[in-house]
C-alpha cells in the first residue's frame, strides 16, 4: 500500500506531464494559474520531499562517516600485514590508493 506521500508525489508527477504534453493545456495554465493552484501546490510539494530525503541521507552519512573511516583504516591495516604480491603489490593496488586517498581525505590531509 502506498503512502500519502508516494500518492502525492504520483499526482504531482502524473500533473506535470499533462501540462507539458498538451499546448493548450499548458497556455490555459499560464493565462489562469489560479484554476491549478492544487498543481502548483502538489509540484512544490514534491520537490521538498526530495530536499527532505536527500537531508536525510547526508545526515545518515555524516553520522556514519567516523565508523567508516574506523573501518576503512582497521581495514588497510589488515590488507598491509598480507605479502606484498597479494595485497599492494598485486591486484589491490588500486585499491589501496583509493582506500589510501579517502583516508588522507577525511583526515583534512
Amino acid at each position: 500500500m502506498k503512502t500519502v506521500e508516494e500518492k502525492a508525489n504520483k499526482y504531482a508527477e502524473e500533473a506535470i506531464l499533462a501540462l507539458y504534453s498538451d499546448s493548450e493545456l499548458m497556455q490555459d495554465f499560464v493565462q489562469k494559474p489560479e484554476k491549478y493552484a492544487k498543481v502548483d501546490f502538489l509540484a512544490g510539494y514534491n520537490e521538498a520531499m526530495k530536499e527532505v530525503k536527500e537531508m536525510k541521507a547526508n545526515t545518515q552519512l555524516i553520522a556514519a562517516a567516523p565508523d567508516l573511516l574506523e573501518a576503512l583504516m582497521s581495514l588497510m591495516d589488515g590488507v598491509a600485514n598480507l605479502p606484498p604480491l597479494v595485497a599492494i603489490g598485486g591486484v589491490l593496488k588500486t585499491e589501496w590508493e583509493q582506500g589510501l586517498k579517502a583516508i588522507n581525505k577525511a583526515l583534512g590531509k
